[in-house]
């Protein structure tokens, strides 16, 4: 008898901590069930901007985009070469071969450009 209560006080117990545990990791996830902190594709846009460092590599007038060589940019990615979707302003003031400064934001797939100035 005493075997039999133990076993079922055993089964209880592991129950209730498993329970436990799928509540805390269902709370824990993304709604696709991630726990991770990476920005999803198609995200909303994101609030925060980051600080970019880089060379104008080309203009890519048909896409509104800047293909830019970038320095690591903190909190966000390493340094890479990559397309950056700009303003009309600052697309038509770009010069291929310029070191510039600017402010880095994602909206959904794209990564976007402002604040962009000439680097001393």
């Amino acid at each position: 008898m005493k075997t039999k209560l133990s076993s079922l006080l055993a089964v209880a117990l592991l129950a209730g901590a498993t329970t436990l545990a799928f509540a805390h990791s269902a709370k824990d996830k993304d709604d696709d069930g991630c726990d991770c902190d990476m920005p999803k594709a198609g995200a909303a846009k994101s609030t925060a901007t980051h600080p970019l460092k880089g060379v104008i590599v080309d203009v890519l007038a048909d896409k509104s985009a800047l293909l830019v060589k970038h320095d690591a940019i903190p909190g966000l990615m390493g340094g890479m070469t990559m397309a950056f979707k700009v303003d009309a302003v600052t697309l038509a003031a770009a010069k291929k071969g310029e070191a510039i400064t600017g402010q880095v934001s994602q909206t959904g797939d794209d990564f976007l450009l402002t604040d962009v100035k000439a680097a001393p």
